[in-house]
């Protein structure tokens, strides 16, 4: 039977700083922990509507390879006891191929979980993400759909402690669904819903779940405990809504830009203050300027850089808009990034920008108290 879901107490430091990434919007600072997972040998999957199972620790006819399957109706009806074989032997539980470590197995999935969390070096953080995908390990073609599903996993909860450079404490609770292929049963998708919980050490896979498609009843499980093994944290930068405000190189003081993450769509905005190139004009005046639209993903946002001419000081003109290149803004912290531009016909290079306006948002995930950039004395 899959056990009910613990409750969970968070401690108050976590909650404190899980409050202040929620409130700012913004977790700037955000490190990655690979999870590795230890299956216990009693880890199941059940497939009702063929009526079997397979279960890690149980050889098929002495085979450790094969781990299926066996009738449902039997092992029920025996109370767990009686594992009466079907078919000639199946292989639900598989070894990582690749491996993306060492000492991979059917009951060692390593770093099959990559989770994600706001802050750095010591403390109680709140988790802000999980990255995982089940069916590299328990196969869909034990499905009757025989194809792979997908892993989709809910906005977690929980908290990560790190001390000395290595996670001591890990909870963490999630929605997790299983999407298979439905066009079998007459449906584009078919989702099975269950949860995925981590309380320190152990984990807990709970799915069972019974989809109505049009072609009749049909009910999954996947009943799975065993042990949590965290890697070692690695601190990464993440773009964020603190970010917005103007920057600059200081070398060329007198130009930067105006930069505004937008979360709620992963979209960039930017205007960019600078001046003519003294061997090609960029614009129509000695002064230019640019607009600069895009997509962001982790530290990295992707531009178009905008042309915007025929306008008319304070009057309703029409102006128009061309693209006329790209660029590629990098975060490395809340006060530094490296501004590459590429001008199609035209210049091409890279800024190393500067904060200018005081970081107040920025850093409050990592730290619960806001944080300013040094004051500069240049303006653009």
């Amino acid at each position: 039977m899959i056990p009910p879901t613990p409750r969970m107490m968070v401690p108050r430091e976590a909650l404190l700083a899980l409050l202040a990434c929620t409130t700012f919007s913004v977790c700037a600072q955000t490190t990655t922990v690979p999870l590795t997972l230890a299956p216990d040998g009693d880890a199941r999957f059940f497939e009702y509507f063929s009526g079997i199972f397979a279960q890690l620790d149980q050889g098929f006819n002495g085979n450790p390879d094969l781990d299926g399957f066996y009738l449902i109706a039997n092992w029920e009806a025996s109370g767990g006891t009686t594992y009466q074989g079907v078919g000639s032997g199946f292989d639900v539980f598989l070894v990582q191929d690749p491996c993306p470590g060492t000492g991979c197995a059917e009951d060692l999935w390593v770093n099959l979980g990559m989770l994600t969390y706001a802050g750095s070096g010591d403390g109680t953080f709140p988790v802000t993400g999980l990255d995982i995908e089940f069916d590299d390990v328990i196969t869909g073609r034990a499905l009757v759909t025989a194809s792979p599903y997908v892993t989709v996993v809910g906005t977690p909860s929980g908290t990560v402690t790190v001390a000395g450079g290595a996670v001591t404490d890990l909870e963490l609770s999630t929605v997790i669904t299983f999407v298979i292929d439905g066009s079998a049963f007459g449906e584009e998708e078919v989702p099975f819903v269950g949860t995925f919980e981590i309380d320190n050490d152990r984990f807990i896979l709970a799915v069972d779940d019974t989809a109505m498609p049009a072609a009749g009843e049909y009910r999954l499980v996947w009943d799975v405990e065993g042990g949590v093994v965290a890697g070692s944290p690695e601190e990464t930068f993440s773009i964020n809504a603190g970010l917005t405000g103007a920057w600059f190189d200081p070398a060329t003081a007198g130009q930067g830009v105006l930069l505004e993450p937008i979360p709620d769509s992963a979209s960039f905005f930017g205007a960019w203050f600078t001046f003519d190139e003294a061997s090609a004009k960029l614009g129509a005046l000695e002064q230019a300027w640019f607009t600069l639209q895009g997509t962001y993903e982790g530290s990295r946002a992707d531009l178009q850089i905008f042309a915007n001419s025929g306008g008319v000081f304070n009057a309703p003109d029409p102006v128009t808009t061309e693209p006329v290149g790209t660029a590629v803004i990098d975060f490395q912290s809340c006060t530094g990034a490296s501004f590459e531009y590429n001008f199609d016909g035209g210049p091409s290079g890279m800024i190393e920008l500067t904060r200018l306006t005081p970081d107040t948002l920025c850093d409050a995930a990592a730290d619960s108290s806001p944080s300013s950039a040094p004051n500069q004395e240049s303006t653009p």
